[in-house]
């Protein structure tokens, strides 16, 4: 790997912990704290999703915070301006908050199907 690459990774991997840190202060007041997997992240680094996607699309998901914060729930976000598809896992903290885990994302004009069979699609 060169330098050039090594340092464009660091200024991505940046990108990421500000985009996760604007998402947090978006939804800590509402009690959900949101986690990126390894492939979430590996998506913003390859630009594959574009980070501004990301914020438009969650700032209009803030309406289903009261409806997902159970333990176990599981879903897809759709949304039809961006087409985002991200499916999504809630678990629940120690300090009687939630944690949203974001698995992958995919730019999709079509809806895709969730893995999972009960999984709800959120269309934002």
């Amino acid at each position: 790997m060169r330098w050039s690459e090594i340092l464009e990774n660091l200024r991505n991997y940046r990108e990421v912990r500000v985009l996760k840190t604007e998402l947090n202060q978006m939804f800590n007041k509402r009690g959900l704290f949101i986690k990126f997997s390894d492939h979430f992240i590996q998506r913003l680094m390859q630009r594959r999703i574009e980070e501004n996607d990301v914020k438009y699309t969650f700032s209009k998901f803030s309406k289903y915070v009261p409806k997902i914060t159970k333990p176990g729930y599981h879903g897809m976000i759709f949304d039809e301006e961006t087409y985002l598809n991200i499916p999504f896992r809630v678990t629940k903290r120690d300090d009687e908050q939630y944690s949203m885990i974001l698995f992958t994302s995919v730019k999709d004009k079509k809806q895709l199907k969730p893995q999972l069979t009960d999984s709800e699609i959120l269309k934002v």
